[in-house]
């Protein structure tokens, strides 16, 4: 279970390789003799599921980590005990594996990437790490913890900060009513003009605003209600400084 060895986790590092995100369960096996995740889960470039309980708490069959060479599996945890499914019959009924763990987790992570097409297979991963309820103090039983959609698109849609040394603030990320702030900071010493160029993702410019002569401790609304909804990259200058942002417009 190094991570290594198995053909199955090969063969999973291979489709990581062509962009692939693998969502994988990481095994019934916590009642048993042998407790510990399966392969594939043991692979550094899949997304291994573990399962809990209503309650958030561990559940007792779901496999443990960590990897023979002391990785943090599983990655992220997801309800798997007395889970809503389809029975074979068509009518709704319930089970428990981490089987049924890792499709919620396949599900929010396609939601993820269809929202933020441009992110890779590997970038997707962390990201969903860091957006869950324990990235700060993960473990071998529910690893990084439990995934949380606004969370990761907080991550995602976190401003760079490259011009918060220059008196530049721009907010909120995702946006409220379409509407986004300029906010120049009283300490801004020049009142140049400022210049903001919104792109699509396919790199088209939809939207184009000066605002002459800013002067400090002011703030300027931007209307971007005729944007659809969806991801953007904002660029702005102002005299000789620089900054880009993703934005959401929900």
């Amino acid at each position: 279970m190094d991570g290594n060895t198995t053909v199955i986790t090969r063969a999973a590092d291979i489709a990581a390789s062509k962009g692939i995100l693998s969502v994988v369960s990481v095994g019934n096996e916590g009642d048993n003799t042998w407790g510990k995740l399966v392969a594939p889960a043991d692979a550094d470039s899949v997304l291994a599921v573990g399962a809990v309980d209503v309650n958030e708490e561990h559940a007792s069959f779901s496999s443990t980590g960590p990897t023979s060479d002391h990785r943090i599996k599983p990655d992220v945890c997801a309800l798997g005990k007395g889970t809503k499914i389809v029975g074979w019959d068509g009518f709704i009924t319930s089970g428990s594996g981490t089987s049924y763990a890792s499709p919620l987790i396949a599900g929010m992570a396609a939601g993820v990437w269809q929202a933020y097409p441009d992110l890779n297979n590997y970038e997707l991963i962390e990201l969903i790490k860091k957006g869950s309820s324990q990235y700060d103090n993960p473990d071998t039983l529910r690893g990084y913890g439990i995934p949380d959609f606004k969370a990761i698109q907080s991550e995602i849609t976190s401003l760079e900060d490259n011009l918060s040394d220059s008196g530049i603030r721009v907010y909120p990320n995702p946006l409220k009513n379409n509407i986004l702030y300029v906010e120049v900071s009283a300490e801004r010493k020049s009142n140049d003009s400022i210049d903001i160029v919104i792109f699509n993702l396919k790199g088209s410019s939809v939207y184009i605003n000066r605002v002459r002569r800013v002067k400090t401790g002011s703030r300027i609304e931007l209307d971007l209600g005729k944007l659809s909804s969806g991801v953007y990259i904002l660029h702005l200058y102002a005299g000789n400084d620089y900054g880009t942002a993703k934005i959401l417009i929900p």
